[in-house]
This record gives C-alpha cells, structure tokens and sequence, in this order.
C-alpha cells in the first residue's frame, strides 16, 4: 500500500440487491489503487447478498436491521477512516480510473473540498449504455433543478462532513440532496468532464407513484428552507406528469389483462357449448 496515496473510503447501503452488488464490489477492486476501503451495510438482505460478500476478504460489512438509508450511511460513515469518501449504491459501479483521476483533481485543486464528475446510465432493460451532459453542480442549480444530483460520482472529503454533520436521519428519499444543499451551501464544489460511474436503470427501482410523491413530499419542505420557489414550481410540475404517466401505464395494463381474461372466458365457453353438442 502506497501510504502518500490518500485513503478513500467508498461506503454502500444495501438491501437485496444480490444481482448487482458483485459488480459494485469489483469495480472498486478493480481501480488499480491501494489505499482505500469498501464499507457495506446491508439491511439484513434475504437474497444471496451475505453469500457473495462472504466472498471478500477485504470488505467491512454488516447485516443487521437499521432504520432506513440515512441510518446505514451515518452508520458507515462513522467508522470510515479515509479522507476522501465516496458513496456507492449497491447497483451501481465505478468506470475504470475513477480513484487515480479523482485524487489527481484534488491535488491540482488543493481548495477543492468536494468534486463532482458525470454519470453513464446502464439502462438494464435493452442492455444499453446512455449518456446525457449534466447541468453544472453548484448551490444555485441545485435550488433551480433537485435532479443535477450525480451522487455516485461524487466525493467529498472527510473534513466538509465533519463541519456539515451527519445524513438527516428522518429523510428516506431525498437525504443526498438535502446534505448537497448543506455542503453548497459552504463549499464550491468542483466538476470535472469525465465519466466516473454508472447509475443503473432497473426494473426492481422503486420508481411508483407511491415513491414519487413520498419523496414530493420529502423535498417540498427542504425547498421551503432554502427558498427554492423555481425548483418547487418545477418539481411539481414533474411529479405530477409522472403520477399520471405512471398511473395511466398501470391502468392500461389493467384493462388489457380484464379483456385478455374475457377472450380467455369466451373462448372456454365456446368450447364448452361445441362439446355439448
């Protein structure tokens, strides 16, 4: 281990996602850096996850029940040792290069305390990898647009979590924006034009109207606090386009199952009756 690298300290919330976290696991193995560690907390998971983070040796994991997301991020930042952290989702996963490039960055930048880079989508469905340019990541965009957030390539030193203080544990949808909008708030961040993760777009995301005004209303409230008026405008505007598009999606699929089991019915009746005679 080349102790004048500075430790990085990548820490994972999980809950079943046994299909993809052995992807997040090699991507940061595979980074070509000594100095860091891989943090797991998983929320008791009943899917494999436990088996195939048995499989590594180097991993500080636990499984235990918490009380949410924001639980298992405090949880696993307390115990993180590096002075860069960055925090990966159990599905998703780093491109190659990310830790050589992002230390590189802050030595360029020494009064950088955070730095953001960009995102590729692997949209799981149609096996595809997408790209779209972001929106610059500073405080004023994140009034005006809650959705720039590129948490997964983004990473902070230990220090700007030390002044801003722990994820806010009663927020179960929104917490990295509201801890972005704390560190905006306080430090510029910096952004650099290069891809260092990849969100995954999967049919298991909780992407129902249930959630989507869960966390409306997660949001509305941080908005109010920073006098984002534009973003709840927009935001707004959103969630309501999607609630229906959402809605309307489950709505067609009911009447096409009801009229499949009719023709189903129809069909056995005439059966029925052909056989009668």
């Amino acid at each position: 281990m080349d102790s004048n690298l500075p430790k990085i300290s990548i820490i994972t919330p999980s809950f079943n996602q046994g299909e993809f976290i052995e992807e997040c696991i090699t991507s940061v193995l595979l980074q070509n850096y000594s100095n860091f560690e891989h943090i797991i907390y998983d929320a008791n998971s009943t899917d494999g996850t436990i088996s195939i983070l048995n499989k590594y040796s180097h991993l500080k994991w636990v499984s235990e029940k918490d009380n949410g997301q924001s639980d298992a991020l405090n949880k696993a930042l307390n115990i993180a040792s590096g002075e860069i952290i960055g925090w990966l989702n159990a599905d998703d996963y780093y491109t190659n290069g990310t830790f050589n490039l992002v230390v590189e960055k802050f030595r360029l930048y020494p009064n950088s305390k955070w730095l953001a880079g960009k995102l590729y989508f692997k949209i799981d469905e149609i096996n595809a990898l997408k790209y779209w340019e972001p929106v610059i990541l500073n405080y004023r965009n994140l009034l005006n647009n809650c959705d720039i957030l590129r948490t997964q390539a983004t990473f902070i030193k230990r220090e700007v979590y030390d002044a801003v203080g722990n994820f806010d544990e009663n927020l179960h949808m929104v917490m990295d924006y509201d801890m972005w909008l704390r560190i905006a708030k306080m430090f510029e961040p910096l952004n650099i034009n290069k891809e260092l993760a990849v969100f995954r777009i999967h049919k298991n995301q909780k992407t129902t109207p249930k959630n989507l005004i869960k966390q409306y209303n997660e949001l509305i409230p941080i908005m109010f606090r920073e006098g984002a008026i534009f973003g709840i405008m927009r935001k707004s505007i959103l969630v309501i386009l999607n609630v229906v598009k959402l809605v309307s999606k489950r709505v067609l699929i009911y009447f096409k199952v009801l009229k499949l089991n009719n023709e189903s019915s129809l069909f056995n009746m005439k059966n029925i009756l052909t056989k009668d005679k």
